[in-house]
């Protein structure tokens, strides 16, 4: 407190210069509230929401609009950082594509074969923690736990296979139907978050892992595991949102498949999510 005095000392004596007869100089108490008026500067001393246990923990504002009238000197109490958590949240609705798709080595003489009619991703949020990182609460650090489920549906009538060796292969059967390929991650995005009133922009980063990949013919129950999708990958993903809504776009840093399959591939994801 001696220190938010000293400073409120200070600047009535700079802009008491200012002050050229008495009528620039106007004082105005009451039981919790201190004003000060000099030529059209403004000082403005409010205790009824500071205890006696925070008194000292204060932070001395500066405003400044068309000088001099609308320029403002206050003392407040400082606002602490604030710490939320969220079990359950938000859910994610995205579509999802394939770029940089280059086939090379034992990919690169069947064709596009890799060509998908859909995929659909769902992803559901939880253990979401932000904290603040400023007075004015609009900008936190933001870390959670992420599960995502994405279901891709071929075009051609090929379904992916492991070889006796352990890698992956394509297995061609025009008598067979299309097939799909199934990959489950769980991650950990982390990033930062500016919020103004209810607008949101975020960016995040995360670490994920695969808890599960497979494949089968659509139509029918037998699945088959895979062993070439990437078990670790990285994503990047920006968030626009206002209230409970917001936009998304998820880009996968790492490839999709393991390195020398034969084809590179990254996924891009599109969509919106629901905030609980």
């Amino acid at each position: 407190m001696r220190k938010s005095l000293l400073t409120l000392f200070v600047v009535v004596m700079a802009v008491s210069v200012y002050a050229q007869k008495p009528d620039d100089v106007s004082i105005d108490t009451s039981e919790d509230k201190f004003s000060l008026s000099i030529a059209g500067f403004n000082i403005n001393l409010d205790s009824s929401d500071r205890s006696s246990a925070s008194q000292k923990d204060t932070v001395f504002y500066y405003h400044h609009g068309n000088f001099p009238k609308s320029t403002d000197f206050s003392v407040r109490k400082r606002r602490k950082a604030t710490v939320d958590f969220d079990l359950l949240g938000p859910f994610y609705f995205g579509w999802n594509n394939w770029v940089n798709s280059n086939y090379y080595g034992n990919w690169e003489g069947p064709g596009d074969f890799l060509r998908v009619s859909s995929a659909f991703a769902f992803s559901m949020g939880f253990c979401n923690l932000s904290v603040s990182l400023n007075q004015r609460h609009t900008l936190y650090w933001v870390f959670g736990t992420k599960w995502t489920i994405t279901n891709y549906k071929f075009m051609t009538r090929m379904r992916l296979a492991d070889d006796s060796g352990g890698r992956l292969m394509p297995l061609f059967d025009d008598a067979r139907p299309t097939s799909m390929l199934r990959t489950s991650y769980i991650g950990f995005p982390t990033g930062l978050s500016y919020e103004y009133h209810h607008l949101t922009l975020r960016a995040t980063v995360s670490a994920e892992f695969l808890t599960n990949s497979w494949t089968r013919y659509n139509g029918e129950d037998d699945k088959f595991p895979l062993s070439g999708v990437n078990t670790f990958r990285s994503n990047a993903e920006v968030i626009i949102g206002y209230r409970g809504i917001a936009a998304f776009v998820d880009y996968g840093i790492t490839p999709l498949f393991v390195s020398g399959v034969g084809n590179d591939i990254h996924t891009i994801e599109a969509g919106f999510l629901i905030c609980l």
